[in-house]
């Protein structure tokens, strides 16, 4: 649990902000490579829901290309993280090992399911106004941002 709530939150952001957002800007438009690294880190997240992934890529990269600090979007990750693994922790009825399909398991399901829509519906509408507010100045004129990593040298 430590693992997926501090480790893989650094580990990711370090990748999908701190390398690919940066690489790709490089070479493309600071909303292209925002979309696209977001839409890789939607991917990666198969097992669990695509598009709520989707968005929090967009957020954590929005904020990464507004702060030039990959601390802020690792701080959000891991709340994130935090704020899932602390769900899971909520007891919830068992079911019997014996049960395939049960009503109670299909009713447990859709409960879950109910729960993550209404998470991307109320997410929805806060990221459209965070990248209408914070978009307008994230034009093709900003430089690419540098991430000292040791693998990319601002000399030339």
């Amino acid at each position: 649990m430590i693992g997926a709530v501090l480790f893989a939150p650094v580990i990711e952001e370090i990748i999908f902000r701190g390398i690919i957002l940066n690489k790709w800007a490089e070479r493309s438009s600071n909303i292209r490579a925002l979309v696209l690294s977001s839409l890789v880190f939607g991917l990666i997240h198969f097992d669990s829901l695509i598009v709520p992934q989707l968005i929090g890529g967009l957020i954590y990269g929005l904020v990464y290309l507004k702060t030039k600090k990959l601390i802020y979007p690792i701080f959000m990750h891991v709340l994130h993280n935090l704020l899932l693994f602390s769900l899971l922790l909520i007891p919830v009825d068992e079911v019997p090992e014996t049960a395939i399909v049960t009503e109670q398991l299909i009713d447990e399901l859709t409960t879950a399911l109910n729960i993550s829509s209404l998470v991307f519906i109320i997410s929805l509408p806060i990221f459209l106004f965070t990248l209408y507010k914070y978009s307008r100045n994230l034009n093709d004129e900003m430089t690419p941002l540098t991430f000292n990593t040791g693998l990319y040298s601002d000399r030339t």
